[in-house]
């Protein structure tokens, strides 16, 4: 919380209503949720907001970082709030779970081969080493219903449904937290990077889930109110081209930042080799959000 400023949070409301974990101990005031640990940085905030609301969920729920603008947002510049006050409920409730991000690089086609990873992942003890018996023991499964290629659009902020939410028991939420708090096998970043490439099969996705950017764009824009799907080729341009035009009118200002940052792209994604150096009261919060 000492690192992040969340009122960008606040003036969601009444649309949105902010459900804010903080990791900072003792909390500040006005800030009193707080996980039971630390390891998995936003994952752990998330699995927590789960199991402690799991019986009075609002009908959509956006899981999102504390900080107001991210360089994986893709759609409308880098703020997360235009993605929130833009996205299309009727999208959520045919899919389930849709992520914020529609760019598919990095993660699609494959992030994750479970069954084949590489040497210098094996030498190096690498979380993808592993990947097989983590997901055995997330999901409770087999090694048989372990799959062979897991591919998903990057990055930890997506919406879900209620009833998708619920699909799952919620002890299966307690057991992959309790996984997420205790396992040995890789650090604090590691545990975040693995639920970062499981999070769409957790919420009944398939385990190569790489939707059409194209129509992402589309469908997540309220604002747009062709649904991209239903037009041929030329009306595809004309409504890409609307969707820049949409972007530039929340300000030019959003252009450069994005590019410089999306440069950096690929160093965010290997930072998962790196030993965890941050101490729990060093990882900012993250911020569950649900509508009423």
């Amino acid at each position: 919380m000492r690192k992040e400023n969340v009122d960008w949070l606040h003036e969601l409301k009444p649309d949105w209503t902010p459900y804010i974990y903080t990791a900072s101990s003792p909390p500040e005031p006005g800030y009193p949720l707080r996980p039971p640990g630390y390891r998995g940085r936003e994952a752990i905030t998330y699995l927590s907001f789960i199991i402690d609301n799991y019986d009075s969920l609002p009908p959509y729920v956006a899981f999102v970082h504390a900080g107001a603008t991210q360089w994986h947002n893709d759609i409308l510049g880098p703020d997360t709030s235009a993605i929130l006050r833009n996205i299309r409920f009727d999208m959520v409730d045919r899919r389930g779970y849709v992520n914020l991000r529609c760019k598919h690089d990095p993660g699609c086609p494959v992030g994750v081969a479970p069954f084949d990873p590489t040497d210098i992942d094996i030498r190096g003890k690498d979380i993808r080493a592993y990947f097989v018996d983590v997901y055995m023991e997330l999901f409770n499964v087999p090694s048989s219903e372990v799959p062979h290629e897991i591919g998903n659009v990057c990055c930890g902020q997506f919406v879900v449904s209620r009833q998708r939410i619920r699909d799952r028991p919620k002890s299966d939420y307690e057991r992959m937290r309790r996984w997420a708090l205790e396992s040995s096998v890789t650090h604090s970043f590691g545990v975040g990077w693995v639920f970062e490439k499981v999070w769409h099969i957790i919420f009944g996705m398939e385990a190569k889930y790489c939707p059409d950017v194209e129509a992402e764009h589309a469908g997540k824009s309220s604002s747009l109110l062709e649904r991209l799907e239903n037009l041929g080729s030329t009306g595809k341009r004309k409504l890409m081209s609307e969707l820049k035009h949409e972007r530039a009118r929340k300000g030019k200002e959003h252009e450069k930042p994005m590019e410089e940052i999306e440069q950096g792209r690929s160093k965010e994604e290997d930072q998962h080799k790196q030993p965890e150096k941050e101490e729990h009261h060093e990882e900012s919060e993250r911020s569950a959000q649900r509508n009423y």
